[in-house]
């Protein structure tokens, strides 16, 4: 009787510990699938990499807070005085609608930011463009303090009026249904790229 019932122990642990292998392995496959694609390419900053959809939660600024890679962009290497990459690509929406997408850095509680150019886009479609830092545009004409971190970065949904689709200060998305934004399924990239330095290019961060 001791046994089979010895017996009957070692099966169900050996069965248990099989399930538990499994399990272990499909988290790490769901977590690499997940995961970012991220280049180790020196002095390129990849900083930002939605890749999800976009929902009325966001209200038409996905962002991270803090942001990826917050450090001091002058010293000792001067990523602030190089040139910011982007990558967007709109997989789909509710209602297919032309826009513009612009990217954005706050810093010192909203009293300092400063924005990229805006694109048109549209579903399925995937855009590049790039900038020098320091021509981005400066809310009051004040540069960020690029030795301090920022407090997040992200993106502006905008119409091709170049209205954001928020409800952010009282905008009420700007006259626009949020249902036929959102869920919006995009991925948007930024890499930042040192002064004097050639971009490595998006096949290193896209795949």
């Amino acid at each position: 009787m001791n046994s089979w019932l010895n017996k009957r122990v070692k099966t169900v642990a050996l069965l248990l510990a099989l399930a538990l292998l499994l399990m272990g392995s499909i988290v790490a496959v769901q977590a690499q699938s997940e995961a970012p694609a991220a280049a180790n390419v020196a002095g390129e900053l990849l900083v930002f990499d939605w890749n999800k959809p976009v929902t009325t939660a966001q209200h038409g600024f996905p962002w991270d807070k803090p942001p990826k890679e917050n450090g001091n962009w002058v010293s000792p290497i001067n990523y602030a005085g190089g040139n910011i990459y982007f990558r967007a690509q709109v997989i789909s929406m509710p209602k297919p609608k032309s826009m513009k997408l612009q990217f954005c850095f706050w810093q010192s509680k909203n009293t300092r930011e400063t924005c990229s150019r805006t694109q048109a886009i549209a579903p399925g479609q995937v855009v590049t463009w790039s900038q020098p830092l320091t021509g981005m545009w400066k809310k009051d004409n004040r540069q960020l303090d690029w030795t301090k971190p920022r407090d997040r970065n992200g993106v502006a949904i905008k119409t091709m009026q170049g209205k954001p689709v928020s409800n952010y200060s009282g905008w009420n998305w700007n006259g626009e249904n949020p249902s036929d934004w959102y869920p919006m399924n995009m991925r948007f990239t930024v890499v930042v790229v040192r002064q004097g330095q050639a971009f490595s290019g998006w096949d290193n961060y896209i795949h």
